[in-house]
């Protein structure tokens, strides 16, 4: 969806979890199915509330050039959509639809379910602090809006079935 080849993430405070978002995101971007190089320019607000600081980091990142924003946050990604918006860039949300956020300028999100993890913990394989990932193959899915071409969702649709089948391994950092 990049036309200028330069995409950012907002994200809150530097904690694990967010290292490895950044990093599968990276390794996305490398990917020879990307069809083009991809630079990734991620800014930490230390917030995941602070709205104006996500709408300002974005607005940072978008005066880099960057047409596609993404971000790491909670409440603060009102701020990320609103710099969006303004901007006429593309954003992609967190979780669940977040196309209200913003409709002119939401292209998809990842989303999540926690029904895996409920399965992974009942069946006793997420107890006593032991991480359990969460992916396109259990918990995770990709939600697309209408703005995304059909030709490129029938793509990220045939990228994602090879992550499932194990074609294409998704790095971990930890």
């Amino acid at each position: 969806m990049t036309k200028t080849n330069k995409i950012g993430i907002v994200q809150g405070d530097p904690i694990p979890i967010l290292l490895d978002s950044a990093a599968a995101c990276q390794q996305a971007l490398n990917a020879k199915e990307c069809g083009k190089k991809v630079d990734l320019i991620t800014v930490k607000t230390g917030s995941w509330d602070d709205v104006a600081k996500a709408r300002e980091a974005s607005l940072a990142l978008i005066a880099q050039k960057v047409d596609v924003l993404w971000q790491n946050l909670d409440a603060a990604d009102a701020g990320v959509f609103s710099a969006a918006v303004d901007k006429k860039v593309y954003a992609i949300g967190q979780y669940v639809d977040q196309s209200n956020l913003g409709p002119s300028a939401y292209i998809g999100s990842a989303s999540a379910s926690v029904v895996d993890l409920v399965y992974q913990s009942a069946c006793g394989n997420a107890s006593g602090g032991k991480i359990v990932a969460v992916g396109v193959k259990g918990g995770m899915g990709i939600i697309m809006s209408n703005l995304v071409p059909p030709e490129t969702q029938q793509l990220l649709n045939s990228i994602v079935d090879k992550i499932k089948s194990g074609e294409i391994v998704v790095n971990k950092t930890r």
